[in-house]
């Protein structure tokens, strides 16, 4: 996971003035047929290492937004 949170870190510091980032994790077969999203789930706790308060966290179905308070 420390991959994607280079990723992001990477992308906002080439963006500077970016004020919104939306993420999603699709679901394999199973977690579908549980109605569970563990890549989502994985995703959020590692993501919240790149944001800081200046930031909020929304979760909305299968979707993550993240948007820079102002």
């Amino acid at each position: 996971m420390a991959t994607i949170v280079a990723v992001v870190r990477k992308y906002k510091e080439e963006h500077p003035n970016i004020n919104l980032f939306e993420y999603t994790g699709e679901q394999s077969e199973i977690e579908k047929s549980k109605n569970r999203n563990v890549r989502l789930a994985l995703y959020s706790r590692y993501i919240q290492r790149v944001f800081d308060s200046k930031w909020v966290v929304e979760s909305k179905e299968n979707k993550v937004i993240i948007k820079k308070v102002k």
